[in-house]
């Protein structure tokens, strides 16, 4: 059964196809190879694979799930971004103010017998399509955003927020600039592998100047969902919390900060009209409405503090009570509620630092490394950090493992531990799509092998297939004698 599919799967860089019109499919549990000259689009066919690199066209899809193609331009996937959120509630804060204005405009042509027309009837209604119009754009823009399609659209949505106040505007901007990779069609690389794909590199990509067990702690940390990804690896600060521009945290901060102003308001309001107006109705509920200007300052300082929560993702029943005390402005108080709910897994770590040293310190112990947990991977042979690469993808529990030339720059004997290993990640139920030009582990490890020339297919088959096929022994294996060796 395919765990992983490839149909018509084209990448183009320019006039130039490194990968063209490839049909090919990983079933699970096996071993399958992959060949084929320098440049022959090998390495790119694995980055549309772990969403490195977007494809030009085609479809790729695990376990039945779309990774990129037309599947996922059919499907259009709703996400709660901070920058769609802002961009509609800025719009139809716009749109309601145009209506507002165009309403007002009407009364008092009516009741000033046409006065206000002829004297600012232009402007004024010029305003009212400006309003109505930025706010038309700025909701599209915020549905764009929210469905990471067209950015371009996105970018104007924000921009036209930006006349329903600053923080509107201002922050779909950011947030929308720093989110820009989510655009497209295709899921993004940490996606990808959340979804069960890790891969190692053909040039070896480690962090350097950390331990061995803290490269691993990387993958054990990132690769699980619901795993906390708050706790840094340095040990010295494991509860520090990172900040996040989450959906609920905003919504409470703004819907705070304006029950905080319009609490001020009300009651300066209150007080101009019962000392100016000698009213008796608006002084004898003086006190009322100023236990309500109270209540909403309060209820907005705890929407604030619970956002400020929220965005640091800690104290989950804190951030909630922010979020409700911002339903007097429903419009930022409900979605909040509902965000901080669907983002409730973030709050609490669902694995600790002890429960993740343990795996990682399992994988090195599975890859041969156990004793060096303590060595910066700078100071590791090109074997051990090759070894360190693949602790790391395993400590993100994947299901499908690309190795990129796991065995380039490797001697004969480092060869035959490394295809012990692969073949031991095999017996884990992992399975294993690899990129290789060492015949010996190519021929000894697959059962299926593909063989790829000038971004083209060019042959599929078992080894002994492959071995005997004179296209394949032509352009790349060299003489049928020495194919297997």
């Amino acid at each position: 059964m395919p765990i992983l599919e490839g149909q018509g799967v084209s990448k183009l860089f320019g006039g130039l196809a490194a990968v063209s019109n490839v049909d090919f499919h990983v079933d699970q549990g096996e071993i399958i190879g992959l060949i084929g000259p320098n440049g022959a689009g090998k390495t790119t066919l694995f980055n549309l694979v772990s969403g490195a690199l977007p494809l030009s066209s085609g479809e790729i899809r695990f376990k039945g799930q779309t990774l990129d193609g037309p599947g996922l331009r059919k499907e259009r996937t709703w996400k709660p971004t901070a920058a769609g959120i802002l961009s509609i509630i800025g719009g139809v804060g716009l749109v309601t103010v145009g209506i507002v204005f165009a309403v007002f405009l009407g009364m008092a042509a009516e009741f000033m017998g046409g006065i206000v027309i002829r004297l600012f009837g232009a402007q004024l209604i010029l305003m009212e399509v400006v309003l109505i119009g930025c706010g038309v754009i700025a909701i599209a823009g915020g549905v764009c955003s929210l469905m990471r399609r067209v950015w371009g659209l996105a970018i104007a949505g924000a921009i036209c927020a930006l006349p329903a106040g600053f923080i509107f505007g201002i922050l779909a901007i950011i947030f929308l600039i720093l989110g820009k990779r989510e655009f497209g069609y295709g899921m993004v690389p940490h996606q990808i592998c959340r979804a069960g794909i890790a891969r190692t590199f053909q040039e070896t990509k480690v962090f350097a100047n950390m331990p061995v067990l803290h490269n691993v702690l990387v993958g054990a940390f990132f690769g699980t969902p619901g795993r906390s990804k708050v706790q840094t690896l340095n040990g010295l600060d494991l509860k520090k919390k990172t900040w996040k521009p989450t959906a609920a945290g905003i919504l409470s901060i703004i819907g705070g900060v304006g029950q905080m102003i319009g609490g001020i308001i009300f009651a300066i309001g209150a007080r101009f009209l019962t000392q100016f107006t000698g009213m008796e109705f608006i002084g004898g509920f003086a006190e009322f409405f100023t236990t309500i200007a109270a209540l909403l300052i309060v209820l907005g300082g705890v929407a604030i503090v619970g956002g400020v929560y929220a965005l640091r993702r800690r104290f989950w029943e804190l951030a909630l009570a922010g979020s409700i005390c911002a339903l007097p402005l429903f419009v930022f108080g409900i979605p909040a509620i509902i965000f901080v709910n669907l983002g409730k897994g973030e709050f609490r770590p669902s694995t600790s630092l002890e429960a993740a040293n343990r795996e990682a310190t399992q994988e090195l112990e599975f890859v041969g490394l156990s004793e060096m947990s303590a060595v910066p991977v700078k100071d590791l042979t090109l074997v051990d950090q090759k070894r360190v690469e693949v602790a790391r993808a395993l400590a993100t529990k994947p299901e499908l493992l690309l190795l990129d030339e796991l065995m380039a720059g490797l001697n004969p004997a480092e060869v035959s531990e490394a295809m012990e290993l692969v073949r031991k990640i095999r017996d884990r139920g992992i399975t294993i799509f690899m990129v290789e030009h060492v015949m010996k582990a190519i021929m000894g490890l697959c059962e299926r092998i593909m063989v790829l020339h000038h971004g083209e297919k060019i042959a599929e088959g078992t080894p002994q297939e492959i071995a005997a096929n004179n296209k394949v022994i032509e352009i790349y294996l060299g003489e049928a004698a020495h194919a297997g060796s």
